[in-house]
């Protein structure tokens, strides 16, 4: 059997912290670039939306001129 020494001990310890900051970080990362591309989408939904009320107008508009 081995014994490790407090030393390497701490060492692995001290690797392992690094290693769960080091994913924490990561997802931290990953969160930001989610809700940046979150609320990307949402505006773009919102441009169609009022694109699509300006094409409606336009529409009714020229249907109008049409019927008469």
């Amino acid at each position: 059997i081995q014994l490790r020494t407090a030393r390497e001990q701490i060492a692995e310890a001290e690797i392992q912290a690094q290693a769960a900051v080091r994913a924490r970080v990561k997802q931290d990362q990953q969160l930001t670039q989610l809700t940046k591309t979150y609320e990307i989408a949402r505006e773009r939904l919102a441009d169609m939306v009022r694109q699509r009320e300006e094409l409606d107008e336009a529409i009714d508009e020229a249907e109008g001129k049409l019927k008469n």
